[in-house]
């Protein structure tokens, strides 16, 4: 196998998270990746296998291809819910057998799954974006708060909290549109979502670490 990747391909969830990782890459000034999501009616993990199925056509034979998803708040039922998607419908690749390293493929490529924010942490690309927006906006987080406890939503389940808080945040500091849901977070005059805060490094330090991961597959294969 080419010691040298020749193309790094991130695998995301939805809109919400492609709009993020083009957005982050730009901002924090790291190598090129190209960005992919599975599309209605495919949407979230269920449309990984397919997806990967798809962009792996016409890749570069030694291309990375790493499968990004919320770790949410049960790592290991997030990656188990992956690679049984990837297991599905990618006969033809070998599919790792844990979180946060690459398997090398029969055609050059590389395959890895990867959680977010990371292997064993729990959490979501909501949770990181709401930790960004609360620093920034802590008047209406306050607001926020009492909001969520007098409608019950503190009762939901954690993720739905983050998720729920989230886009009441967005709505609250967006004058110019507030119907702006995450996948155009990104595109307004007004900085919503701070990307250089300190809730975005964990992902910063995967993307930053990709050619050394591959290096690891390649060498131990």
């Amino acid at each position: 196998m080419p010691s040298r990747i020749e193309s790094r391909v991130l695998l995301c969830e939805g809109l919400g998270d492609e709009a993020f990782l083009r957005k982050l890459i730009q901002a924090r000034g790291l190598d090129q990746f190209e960005v992919r999501c599975p599309k209605p009616p495919d949407g979230d993990r269920e449309g990984f296998g397919r997806l990967l199925s798809g962009v792996r056509v016409g890749s570069p034979s030694c291309t990375a291809f790493a499968v990004l998803t919320d770790a949410d708040y049960d790592p290991v039922k997030s990656f188990r819910e992956v690679r049984a998607a990837l297991k599905r419908d990618c006969a033809s690749f070998r599919i790792p057998d844990r979180p946060g390293v690459f398997v090398p493929q029969e055609h050059d490529s590389l395959v890895g799954i990867f959680l977010i924010p990371g292997q064993e942490t729990p959490g979501s690309l909501d949770s990181l974006c709401l930790a960004a927006m609360r620093a920034t906006w802590p008047d209406q987080s306050r607001c926020l708060d009492e909001f969520m406890r007098c409608t019950g939503v503190t009762d939901w389940d954690r993720g739905k909290v983050d998720k729920s808080a989230l886009r009441c945040l967005l709505a609250a500091t967006c004058e110019e549109d507030p119907n702006t849901g995450l996948p155009y977070a990104w595109s307004r005059k007004r900085e919503l979502i701070p990307l250089s805060h300190a809730s975005f490094d964990p992902v910063v330090d995967l993307l930053s670490r990709f050619d050394a991961l591959c290096a690891e597959a390649v060498a131990t294969r």
